[in-house]
C-alpha cells in the first residue's frame, strides 16, 4: 500500500505564477486525496500520533513532499507495532484456548465449563429467558431440587402422588426444608392458601421440616406477602429464582 504517492508528483506549476491563495487549494486537495485514502486506523493513527509531525506549509510543494515523506515512515512504524503487537496477543489468546481445549473445557457466557456441563447449562439457559414455560411442572420440580443441590443440601423430589402440597425436600446441617414448587404464569400470583397448605404439609410426620420455602416463576398476592410474615414460610418469587439459578446453576453471575 503506498499512502504518499500523490506527494511524489511535483507540480510543474512554478510558485511565481501562483498566488498564495491558489497555492492553498492546490496543497488542501492533496492533503484531502491523502486523508481519504487511509483505511480508519491509519486515519486515527495520523489525527494523533503525528499530528505534530505532518504540518502543512505553503511556501511550496517541495518542503511538503519532504515532510510526508517522513511522516509516512513513522506512520508506516506505528502501524508494523501494532501488528505485532496484535500479533503477539492473537498468538497468546490461541495458546491459551487450546490449552482449555484440552483440559476438556468449552466457552459459555464468557466462562470456561466442563464439556459435559454445557447442554444442561444451555438447557437451563433457554428455559430461563423464557421463565420455564417450556417444561413440565416435574421438570420444574428437579430443576429446583437441583438447584438446591447446588447449593450443598441433599435433595429429594417427592411421589406425586403424596405430596401432600410438598414438591421437594432439602436438608443441611440438620435443617430440613419443605419446597412447594408453581411454576405459574406471570399475572397469575400464588395466594395465601398455598402458604396454608404448605404449613400444615411441613408438619407431616414424613416430613417433619424445620423451614420451608414456596418457590413460584411469578409473583405472590399481598395476602400472602403478609401471612408469611408471621409464619415459617420464605417466598421466592421470579427475580430471586431466575438470580439464584444463574448463580449455582449457570456459574454466570
Amino acid at each position: 500500500m503506498i499512502l504518499f504517492d500523490l506527494f511524489k508528483k511535483r507540480t510543474s506549476i512554478e510558485s511565481n505564477q501562483l498566488d498564495k491563495q491558489k497555492k492553498r487549494e492546490i496543497i488542501s486537495r492533496m492533503h484531502m486525496k491523502l486523508i481519504n485514502s487511509f483505511c480508519p486506523r491509519e486515519r486515527e493513527i495520523w489525527e494523533g500520533a503525528i499530528e505534530n509531525t505532518y504540518k502543512l506549509d505553503f511556501n511550496g510543494t517541495k518542503l511538503i513532499e519532504e515532510r510526508a515523506i517522513v511522516s509516512r515512515n513513522l506512520l508506516l512504524q506505528l502501524l508494523k507495532k501494532e501488528g505485532k503487537i496484535r500479533k503477539k496477543f492473537e498468538e497468546e489468546k490461541r495458546i491459551f484456548e487450546e490449552g482449555q481445549i484440552k483440559k476438556g473445557l468449552q466457552l459459555f457466557e464468557g466462562k470456561w465449563i466442563k464439556n459435559e456441563e454445557i447442554p444442561k447449562l444451555k438447557a437451563i439457559k433457554i428455559d430461563l429467558d423464557n421463565n420455564f414455560q417450556n417444561i413440565s411442572p416435574s421438570d420444574f420440580e428437579r430443576l429446583i431440587a437441583n438447584l438446591f443441590t447446588a447449593m450443598g443440601y441433599e435433595t429429594k423430589v417427592t411421589k406425586q402422588t403424596r405430596d401432600f402440597g410438598i414438591d421437594v425436600i432439602a436438608k443441611k446441617q440438620g435443617k430440613t426444608i419443605a419446597i412447594q414448587c408453581k411454576k405459574y404464569r406471570e399475572g397469575n400470583p400464588v395466594g395465601n392458601r398455598d402458604i396454608q397448605r404448605i404449613l400444615g404439609a411441613m408438619q407431616l410426620k414424613s416430613v417433619k421440616a424445620t423451614h420451608s420455602i414456596l418457590i413460584t416463576t411469578s409473583h405472590f398476592t399481598v395476602q400472602a406477602e403478609e401471612q408469611a410474615k408471621e409464619c415459617a414460610v420464605e417466598l421466592w418469587n421470579k427475580e430471586i429464582l431466575h438470580t439464584l439459578i444463574k448463580k449455582y446453576l449457570m456459574q454466570i453471575e
